[in-house]
């Protein structure tokens, strides 16, 4: 390809990545992992230290929120990180692949990673994914210029790039160590014993470097164990998977079946090119990455605790677009590569009005809440949540306004804020519910209507909060924001 065209097509496929990127990004509600990260990231880095180390990921992403953060604190602003860092993710991308496979094959997965409603989601995620995205994409970019240089001690810039980005990726995610042990195992089907040792040597260094928080982990992996409700997978979580490839969750029903049906015509197409082109090394190291993380997870959720959650193996998605890529290039009758990339510009077109516009749970419209509540609460009233789902995100939007949250039930999957880590944010729940309404005159309870239809499936006779504010105080009003309940109480 023309080398004047090829950068045009480039400038065009980031200027399309960086459009879908910004669109609502002020206006689009955050969820309670959002308001989270911007609650900690607000605090010091002794207090993100003692919030994170309670909780379940490392602190490099909070710090990095920290700093941004004091250019502005608006929710654009602060989604604007993720922009960048997803953005830094697909060129990383596009280089590595142009350099190990070819112009076209990276021009490709760089537009199919820019029009996914996957990466555009976690673009604009207030959280830590795009730069657990940019880090591994980073490390297999060096990863490859050092060994394209048979892997030799003068390539400082490649040493220095696997050190730097192995770093980070594992000070961003546990679950980075996956991708960065995909590289061995790459290197262990070419057999390239020179290289494996020398990759293991960087490892040792990595490990050094991660040793600080390394101490940590322990703890955190136990939290994982006590206090999350992830499922082991099966085929339902299998084929949610595919989907990822080129839609998003949740969707309605028939356009599932579209994007599932176009994911896995475009797998069958890229096992037979795989199977074409198995020597080729680029092919094999994009294809280990897409493979060996996700198979890690699933089978690590079986042996050990449920872990197989895509967003943790999000750059096998971006490896996954090389092999497409690859695929699509080459593949014939030429039509082919036109059929096949209509469906996945139809899954992405077909998935991503619904993400830019759902307003349901967890991302429920708690601006448009917390907005009129305040204009008709006074200091006698109190906005009182469930629990700090709702809670987080309303408080981000509204800190004037008397709001509280009731505690999780104790040792429930549900208990996942850790002690140290309400003291890091100074956010404490309520125990006791009479007390959290004690002296005030109205009370305005929020709850998610997916909560009390979970008490009522359980056979209970309601959500018990509300059963007991119905014995204390009279019910004068309801109002509701698509699945979020505002109940409305008043003294006798």
């Amino acid at each position: 390809m023309n080398n004047n065209r090829s950068k045009i097509y480039l400038v065009g496929i980031f200027i399309l990545a960086f459009i879908l990127r910004v669109i609502f990004i002020e206006s689009r509600s955050i969820q309670y992992d959002d308001a989270f990260s911007m609650l900690l990231s607000e605090k010091g880095f002794d207090e993100i230290i003692k919030g994170t180390s309670a909780d379940t990921m490392p602190p490099l992403y909070y710090f990095l929120l920290h700093i941004w953060q004091l250019f502005s604190s608006s929710i654009g602003w602060q989604r604007f990180l993720s922009v960048i860092l997803n953005l830094l993710a697909i060129l990383f991308l596009y280089l590595s692949i142009k350099e190990m496979i070819g112009e076209v094959p990276a021009l490709i997965a760089a537009g199919i990673q820019a029009v996914s409603p996957l990466m555009i989601y976690h673009a604009q995620d207030i959280r830590m994914y795009s730069l657990l995205a940019a880090g591994i994409a980073g490390y297999v970019f060096f990863f490859q210029r050092w060994e394209r240089a048979d892997f030799g001690w003068k390539n400082h810039s490649a040493i220095l790039g696997v050190l730097l980005t192995g770093t980070i990726s594992l000070y961003t995610h546990n679950l980075a160590i996956f991708s960065i042990l995909a590289l061995n195992v790459y290197l262990l089907v070419k057999r390239n014993w020179k290289g494996q040792s020398r990759l293991m040597l960087m490892q040792l260094l990595i490990a050094i470097g991660f040793l600080p928080w390394m101490l940590e982990v322990p703890g955190q992996l136990e939290k994982i164990q006590n206090a999350f409700w992830t499922l082991k997978p099966g085929w339902v979580e299998i084929i949610q998977a595919i989907i990822l490839t080129t839609g998003n969750l949740p969707l309605p029903n028939v356009k599932i079946g579209v994007i599932l049906v176009c994911s896995l015509f475009l797998f069958i197409v890229v096992v037979i090119s795989l199977y074409q082109r198995r020597k080729d090394p680029g092919v094999l190291l994009f294809t280990t990455l897409a493979v060996f993380p996700p198979s890690a997870l699933f089978i690590l959720s079986y042996a050990i605790r449920p872990v197989f959650v895509p967003r943790g193996f999000i750059f096998s998605y971006m490896a996954y677009s090389a092999i497409v890529g690859c695929a699509i290039a080459s593949i014939k009758p030429r039509f082919m590569a036109a059929v096949l990339m209509s469906m996945i510009l139809a899954s992405s077109i077909l998935s991503l009005p619904g993400q830019y516009s759902y307003a349901s749970f967890p991302r429920a419209p708690f601006r448009s809440m917390v907005s009129y509540l305040a204009s008709i609460a006074d200091d006698k009233n109190l906005i009182l949540h469930d629990n700090k789902l709702s809670f987080f995100p309303a408080y981000v939007y509204d800190r004037t306004t008397p709001q509280k949250f009731l505690a999780d039930a104790p040792g429930s999957s549900n208990d996942t804020l850790a002690i140290a880590t309400q003291e890091a944010l100074a956010l404490f729940p309520e125990t006791d519910l009479s007390r959290a309404i004690d002296g005030y005159e109205r009370v305005y309870f929020v709850v998610f209507s997916t909560t009390i239809s979970d008490y009522l499936e359980l056979g209970q006779a309601g959500h018990p909060a509300l059963i007991k504010l119905d014995d204390m105080m009279r019910e004068a009003d309801r109002y509701q924001w698509n699945d979020l309940e505002v109940h409305v109480y008043e003294r006798r």
